[in-house]
């Protein structure tokens, strides 16, 4: 068995295509991909700023909850206070 160099030539022509080809593939795949790590990447950091919001809104129901047991002691000391005086 024996190669002609004109064999040869169109072998390694159709190699050259067949990687340039794979290496358009694989170029147009980083590009999506990187753009999809992207969309990742935002989508992130919307969802901790979101749960950043959410612990916040908690902290603050927290404390509003915990003033009005403090109020509501108050005024029950207020109430059963004044009826002491008067009885």
């Amino acid at each position: 068995m024996y190669v002609t160099k004109k064999d040869m030539k169109t072998t390694v022509t159709d190699l050259e295509k067949h990687l340039e080809h794979i290496s358009g593939a694989l170029s147009t795949t980083k590009r999506q991909l990187t753009q999809r790590i992207e969309n990742l990447d935002g989508k992130l950091d919307g969802q901790k700023e979101t749960s950043n919001l959410i612990k916040n809104e908690v902290t603050e129901a927290r404390g509003d909850i915990s003033q009005t047991g403090f109020d509501l002691d108050s005024l029950q000391r207020m109430v059963f206070g004044s009826g002491r005086k008067k009885g």
